[in-house]
């Protein structure tokens, strides 16, 4: 319950003073343990698991595995994965789905689609999974593929594989399809993009030089834009080289974040790309 609520020291001082613990009190502050980004700590749960003799179960792996993918310990996930086989769990589809996850994202695509296809259905997160994979491993063709034949089979996308096939668009520098997912995630499944979703958008926009389309994109937003999202247009400007609309978009910036070291950085850089070294330094030395 703790877990579920993000109170892990209230969860972990729980179960340290459980006079004996079982498989269900394990998996708990395990899967607790990794929801709340503490993937270290939940790894040396599970080996404390099986230190006490309590045998995994489907759901101790499903836990687990995330951790791996998270903190990119292909090795520890290998040894995962041995240990899945050797137990009969690779048919579950919870724990399946893990390993294409943690296989994606540690680069190593091609044991991930082949778990992928070994599994007899697939649900949102394995699809999810393998098309994020593709998308931050420069196989955008495969992404697109992938999420219309996930549509194909009935499976409606949700907020996070849209947030994959935009990525997908954004590292190819795709306008038009960005603009196709982007459209299709309001009009179509009703899904209310998110930061991610609009800074995707924002990204794909700026490596194309259509900066000012950016700017208004940004501005039109049906929430606040955050300052990670203005950076990604002033990183934009900086390689196109638009001082004018970088002063406005570093304003911007600096209302929302005024401590945003990188916009600093970056709006430094801009000047001194178009040898206005006095006011790059002006920069540098706020950013000291």
């Amino acid at each position: 319950m703790y877990a579920n609520c993000n109170r892990i020291k209230d969860s972990l001082r729980v179960f340290n003073q459980l006079p004996k613990r079982d498989a269900i009190s394990w998996n708990s502050i395990i899967a607790g343990c990794v929801q709340n980004s503490m993937f270290d700590e939940g790894l040396i749960f599970f080996r404390q698991m099986l230190m006490g003799k309590i045998k995994p179960v489907p759901v101790s792996f499903s836990s687990t595995i995330p951790a791996c993918a998270h903190l990119t310990t292909l090795h520890l996930g290998k040894q995962l994965h041995g240990y899945i086989i050797r137990g009969g769990f690779e048919d579950n589809v919870f724990v399946a789905s893990s390993l294409v996850d943690m296989y994606a994202k540690c680069g190593n695509i091609r044991i991930a689609r082949w778990i992928f296809d070994k599994m007899e259905q697939h649900d949102m997160v394995s699809w999810t999974a393998m098309i994020m994979g593709y998308a931050l491993h420069g196989h955008a063709p495969d992404a697109f593929s992938s999420f219309e034949q996930m549509e194909g089979e009935a499976v409606k996308p949700n907020y996070v594989s849209f947030m994959a096939v935009l990525t997908a668009c954004s590292h190819a520098g795709l306008v038009d399809k960005a603009w196709k997912y982007f459209n299709s995630m309001t009009k179509t499944y009703d899904i209310a993009p998110g930061i991610e979703h609009y800074a995707a958008v924002a990204d794909v926009l700026g490596r194309a030089g259509r900066l000012e389309e950016a700017y208004q994109f940004i501005s039109s937003m049906h929430i606040e834009p955050t300052g990670s999202v203005w950076l990604t247009l002033l990183a934009a400007c900086r390689v196109h080289k638009n001082v004018e609309l970088a002063e406005k978009v570093a304003e911007k910036i600096f209302t929302v974040d005024p401590e945003n070291m990188g916009a600093y950085v970056l709006c430094s850089n801009v000047y001194s790309a178009a040898k206005r070294w006095k006011d790059a330094v002006k920069d540098k030395k706020r950013n000291v």
